[in-house]
């Protein structure tokens, strides 16, 4: 009695039979029936009736139904089984916690709330319920140890850091060749001159991976490693100072975003927050649209202690942005710092469900290089979706592209395509990369175009050469896109693209009247002297629009040779071909 007295319970009325236990059993057996009728009200009645007769067996007959019917998704059911159990143990903080997920399964997400606020003020240090919550808030399905366990592992990935605006670690790779912990003082000091004289050239990435190179050289003074630290932002400054003057929009000013972002970032790190913001806050002047711009603006303003701001940013941008890994994580931590930790906790376990997303794989080059094994492996769909995470957390031209391959990879041409577009769009405004990625993804689409061609899929090669034309703006792949539509017997789709093509031509017709071929041959020719073969091509490539000039053909082909393009050399001579063709009735291309 002493125990039935310190569960709440009143002593239990004996039964007619005088058999306490065989009155609850009855009322338990009447309960279930009662679902079997729906009537749940009638059920959790009948259950709180039997738990006060004979409370413990009755709990745990009971408890062994809640687990039957949350297993099989009868909510329900399981409702009526756990406010029965409540109403008779109302301190029990386990149960008001499993009440709270049961609401939660059945979409009553404010009772949900309720119940895992009840079961948090009844035992402070009973962890679930805060999880539970910030899982609930998050929109995640986690619930008690696989939300703390995921917090866990995501505390033990160090990967959530800002992304720099470039990479490549190339530079670095021929460095960590040359070098070894064993080498001699001249030698290292070999290694520091190496980095001032390249470091124009570094991304901030690479630049700190030289840092950590030399600190791994015992040899190598403290001294230089400052050296090396303060030349880093000197670089950064100079890389940026050609493109002050720019505004959003024109041609440069992607790499002055580049190049400032880097060195609020530098800054940033060497807890410089302030000098951070006063280059971060002339991109914000100029109405720039980097993704990561007002990210590491709120950590600059965390760090200089005006947190509330910090705040506003962060969840602004998770606002807008619900699925960046970055965003939801450094929101996470900075609550987390913060001491609010069931804000910290719902951020967090956003990011956690994220990465389960892609198998915790982290950062964009990470997640690249995973699609590339899958695309191998012949599981493109899954290569799509991995490209897809990681266009959506580092929105650049290059991973656009290989979204557009793994596109294609699936037989998707008109993604791919919308990709392709993407990743010029994105490229606009970075000297020499939008030329590039233009390029390749033509490159991309003519190749695609090829194998639809020699497969016998007559209707994706025509969709792929008439994409391909639209960004190469080249008259010769729309006529081969209306051949194939016309053997299709495809009449309105050839009548649309033929009035596409006289367009076209118009628009080539415009450029004759307006360029001036001599001042693209010069041009053509510094850039040839230069060795600067991307300029050059442009300059011949441009000519050619205007006239079959024989000897822009020639220098072409003598730069595709030398850099081994051989499907640049086959276009080259289909084009030549087909100018020739047209010079004879076109008095433009004459």
């Amino acid at each position: 009695m002493a125990k039935l007295g310190f569960l709440g319970s009143t002593p239990p009325k004996t039964a007619q039979n005088g058999s306490p236990n065989l009155s609850a059993e009855a009322q338990v057996t009447e309960g279930l029936i009662a679902f079997e009728r729906q009537a749940y009200s009638v059920a959790e009645a009948l259950f709180v009736t039997a738990l006060k007769l004979a409370p413990v067996k009755t709990a745990e007959r009971l408890r062994t139904h809640l687990s039957h019917s949350l297993s099989a998704g009868r909510t329900e059911e399981a409702l009526a089984l756990g406010k029965a159990l409540l109403d008779v143990f109302p301190e029990d903080f386990d149960l008001t916690n499993k009440l709270g997920h049961i609401h939660r399964r059945a979409g009553q997400l404010d009772l949900a709330k309720e119940f895992y606020r009840l079961a948090l003020a009844k035992n402070p240090k009973y962890v679930y319920p805060q999880y539970n919550l910030a899982a609930l808030e998050a929109g995640v399905d986690l619930f008690d140890q696989e939300a703390k366990t995921a917090l866990d592992r995501l505390a033990r990935n160090d990967e959530h850091h800002l992304p720099d605006f470039l990479g490549g670690p190339d530079l670095l790779n021929q460095l960590r060749q040359q070098m070894s912990a064993s080498q001699k003082e001249e030698q290292c000091q070999e290694m520091v001159l190496l980095i001032r004289k390249k470091a124009a050239s570094f991304s901030i990435v690479e630049i700190e991976e030289a840092i950590a190179l030399c600190d791994q050289v015992t040899m190598l003074e403290q001294q230089e490693i400052e050296i090396s630290e303060d030349l880093l932002e000197l670089a950064l400054r100079q890389k940026a100072a050609p493109f002050l003057n720019l505004e959003a929009g024109q041609p440069g000013f992607g790499l002055l975003e580049a190049h400032l972002f880097n060195l609020g970032l530098f800054l940033y790190q060497h807890k410089r927050a302030g000098a951070a913001l006063t280059e971060l806050d002339q991109l914000k002047a100029k109405k720039s649209r980097f993704l990561y711009l007002d990210l590491l603006r709120a950590l600059c303003f965390f760090q200089l202690g005006n947190q509330a701001h910090a705040f506003s940013l962060l969840e602004s941008l998770a606002k807008n942005h619900p699925r960046n890994r970055y965003v939801n994580v450094n929101l996470g931590q900075l609550y987390k710092t913060h001491g609010q930790r069931t804000e910290a906790a719902k951020y967090l376990l956003k990011t956690a469900a994220l990465l389960e997303e892609t198998g915790w794989v982290f950062g964009p080059s990470a997640l690249e290089e995973q699609a590339a094994k899958l695309i191998t492996q012949e599981k493109p769909e899954q290569a799509v979706k991995y490209l897809e995470v990681a266009l959506e957390n580092y929105p650049t031209p290059e991973l656009a592209l290989s979204l557009a391959k793994a596109h294609l990879s699936c037989g998707q041409i008109t993604p791919a395509f919308e990709k392709v577009s993407l990743a010029f769009e994105q490229s606009r405004g970075l000297n020499g990369i939008e030329k590039k990625i233009l390029a390749a993804g033509v490159e991309l689409f003519d190749q695609f175009a090829d194998l639809m061609y020699r497969s016998n899929r007559i209707k994706e090669a025509a969709q792929a050469f008439e994409y391909c034309a639209k960004l190469a703006h080249r008259p010769e792949l729309l006529q081969k896109a209306i051949k194939l539509h016309r053997a299709l017997n495809n009449t309105e789709k050839v009548q649309a693209l033929e009035k596409e093509h006289a367009a076209l031509v118009g628009d080539i017709k415009e450029l004759q009247n307006q360029s001036r071929p001599d001042e693209l041959m010069a041009q053509g020719k510094a850039a040839l002297a230069k060795k600067d073969y991307q300029r050059a091509i442009s300059a011949f490539e441009a000519l050619l629009l205007i006239k079959p000039e024989p000897q822009a053909v020639a220098y072409l082909y003598k730069i595709y040779v030398s850099l081994k393009q051989t499907r640049a050399l086959t276009r080259l001579q289909l084009n030549w071909k087909w100018m020739l063709e047209k010079g004879a009735t076109n008095p433009n291309l004459s």
